[in-house]
Formats: structure tokens, C-alpha cells, sequence
């Protein structure tokens, strides 16, 4: 991608994800969005689509050789972890002590812009059987289809279908998989894989493999995790290429 200036289009993403707008202030020092310092209580929403906004803005910071403003931003990006509860599951808001808010139902909207606590899954991508966790990542995690056969149809002309063989209630997990005619072992597609057309296909059973899709290189995410020595380049210089 060409045609602009990186450096000042970075600085641009940082003066805007710096600003103290719609509660972004509270976001950066408490390391969320607390309920009771939102006039219009939707703190988890906003924390987590800031959280979401530094990630892109981290790897931006990455491909410039940017490396404080990458950690510094990679750090921010996981502020959406201060509102999740293991005890439930779910995100959820708190307040600017730390608390928990109560009462706490996850099919309610309080905390949230759109929808609730149970929305925040890919429904319709998760039906054919991938979702993008994290859409700017360029990966799709592997799931259970809802439907055995499922194509998409490009404007190139181009096909992509996903295969789900001897999908029914019981047989819900992937077993092992095939791209191409090829054996594939990794548990997430890649966009441009997707987009060069082909055949997925998942060979479902009624339990969990024990092999598939269990290596660390299989699982996505891995980018972006590290910053290694060959991607320090020169300090903070903005050579990066994308």
C-alpha cells in the first residue's frame, strides 16, 4: 500500500486514539471504561473497541520499527481484559473502584452500545465454519458449521467452499482437515487464502482431536505477539515497509 505518508499517518492514528473523547480518558487511566464515568453506561463496548483500536494501531507501530509505541499499544490493546470475568465468562462493566456492577445479567444492554454481554461472537461467518476474532489480523479461527456445505462466491469469478463431512448434532469437532486436497493442520484460515478460491474440507466426529490443530504454530494469533531482532530494524526511524 502506497500513495501516503506512513510516519504522518501514524502520528495521525495516535493523536486520535490519545484524544479525550467519549470517555477515552477514563479508558487510559483506569485501563477501561468504569460505568459510573459514562453518562451513557456503554464502558465495556468502549473498552473494548479501544482495546481493539490500539491492537491496529500496534501493528502499524510495528511495521515502522516503531518499537515504544508498539509496546505501548500492545499493552493498551489488553485492557479489555480488565472487564472480563472468569467467574461468568462474560465481559462485563465496572465501576471506577473496581467493582463489579450489579446486578449483572448478560442478556441485559447496561454496559453495552449494542446488543449485550452475549453478543460478542461472529454468528453469521461462524455458521459456515470460521470467524474473525480480530478482522485486521488477516485470520479466521476455525469452528463447528452449521450447515455441512457453504461456498462463497467471489467477483473474480472465484469459489471458496467449505466442506463440513458427516456434520450432524453429535459431531460437532474437527477431527483433521483438508485445503486443496491437501492435509491442513492449522485451526485458522487465512484471508488470502480464502480469497484465492478452493475447497475447505473438515472432517467432523462426536470428540475433540487430541491432534488437530494443537501445535503453537497452528494456532492463530502468533503475529504480532514478539518483537524480534530482525523486526527491531533501526529504532524509531519509520523505515518499515508495508
Amino acid at each position: 500500500m502506497g500513495g501516503f505518508d506512513y510516519r504522518k499517518a501514524f502520528e495521525a492514528m495516535k493523536t486520535t486514539a490519545n484524544q479525550d473523547i467519549r470517555e477515552s480518558d477514563h479508558y487510559r487511566l483506569y485501563g477501561y471504561v468504569p460505568d459510573d464515568k459514562d453518562p451513557r453506561q456503554r464502558g465495556v463496548t468502549k473498552t473494548v473497541e479501544y482495546a481493539y483500536d490500539d491492537w491496529c494501531i500496534a501493528q502499524v507501530a510495528k511495521k515502522l520499527s516503531f518499537k515504544g509505541d508498539y509496546l505501548e499499544f500492545m499493552k493498551r490493546s489488553g485492557y479489555w481484559k480488565n472487564l472480563f470475568d472468569p467467574a461468568t465468562g462474560f465481559v462485563r462493566p465496572k465501576d471506577s473502584d473496581g467493582n463489579w456492577m450489579l446486578p449483572f445479567n448478560p442478556a441485559e444492554s447496561i454496559g453495552f452500545q449494542e446488543g449485550n454481554a452475549w453478543i460478542y461472537t461472529w454468528y453469521v461467518l461462524s455458521s459456515i465454519g470460521f470467524y474473525p476474532v480480530n478482522p485486521a489480523s488477516g485470520e479466521y479461527v476455525l469452528g463447528s458449521p452449521l450447515a455441512a456445505q457453504s461456498t462463497l462466491n467471489f467477483d473474480d469469478g472465484k469459489h471458496f467452499t467449505i466442506h463440513a463431512n458427516g456434520l450432524s448434532r453429535q459431531k460437532i469437532y474437527i477431527q483433521k482437515a483438508t485445503l486443496n486436497g491437501k492435509p491442513y493442520t492449522k485451526s485458522f484460515l487465512r484471508h488470502s487464502d480464502i480469497l484465492k478460491g478452493g475447497e475447505l474440507v473438515l472432517y467432523m466426529a462426536d470428540q475433540p482431536s487430541a491432534t488437530w490443530g494443537v501445535k503453537m504454530e497452528d494456532r492463530p494469533g502468533k503475529e504480532g505477539e514478539t518483537w524480534t531482532t530482525e523486526e527491531r530494524g533501526d529504532g524509531e526511524t519509520g523505515k518499515g515497509r508495508f
